[in-house]
């Protein structure tokens, strides 16, 4: 089942908010829109987005302190933002781009400015989804760390790392070497990784160092097709 994109809107003008909501939806997005900056860091804190579109002039958290909050998110920070904004001063878009805003745009928008916006953002929340979503896989992995060796098998991966289940566990920070094959087609991975996390029922998380280009690619492949990201934009 593929996952519509989530974009958070966050903006103080409720007739606006049930405009751009009707475009994004209509281009087959999961829009979620909020007049509220408090209640959009709550959203921030608790749910994954794609994309966040805001104004500046926020009540409350202002444009520059929503985008500070996000960049410091555990889920959000690294998802591009866009500023929705009147016609604005220099000032306000120099301010904007150090505080971590990716896009700006001016109002008024449009389903020809949205569709814009949403195209120049799409390579980057198409990476932030590879980076942060992860798919299936089910194939053995072989994962060797100082003097020790085990089996196991995977369970998904990202862009970024691979979840696996061991019979023997080697601790959060180690080093280890994995081996193991991404199937359809047949591609054999040999590569190094740092475990970031472990749990009671024997599976850790590692995290990817020092990736090839060639092996980014064949990740990178991989994860399109289990997901079916380019479709979903």
């Amino acid at each position: 089942m593929l996952q519509k994109p989530k974009i958070l809107v966050v903006d103080n003008d409720a007739t606006f908010l049930r405009q751009i909501k009707t475009i994004l939806r209509e281009m087959g997005t999961a829009p979620r829109c909020l007049s509220s900056s408090p209640d959009a860091v709550e959203a921030i804190n608790r749910e994954k987005f794609d994309g966040v579109f805001l104004t500046w002039s926020l009540r409350e958290l202002d444009g520059r302190r929503l985008t500070q909050r996000i960049r410091k998110s555990r889920s959000n920070a690294r998802v591009p933002i866009a500023l929705l904004s009147e016609r604005g001063s220099l000032r306000t878009l120099s301010e904007a781009f150090e505080s971590g805003v990716t896009f700006a745009f001016g109002k008024p928008v449009g389903p020809i400015e949205l569709r814009r916006l949403v195209s120049a953002s799409r390579g980057a929340m198409l990476e932030e989804r590879r980076r942060y979503q992860r798919a299936p896989l089910g194939v053995p992995v072989s994962c060797a760390w100082e003097k020790s060796l085990s089996t196991g098998e995977a369970v998904n991966i990202s862009s970024s790392g691979l979840l696996l289940r061991l019979g023997e566990c080697p601790d959060p920070g180690s080093a280890v070497r994995l081996d193991f094959n991404l199937p359809a087609p047949r591609k054999r991975l040999e590569l190094e990784a740092l475990v970031a996390r472990a749990t009671p029922s024997s599976q850790i998380g590692v995290m990817f160092m020092g990736l090839s280009q060639n092996q980014q690619m064949l990740i990178k492949d991989y994860t399109d097709r289990a997901l079916e990201v380019e479709r979903v934009f």
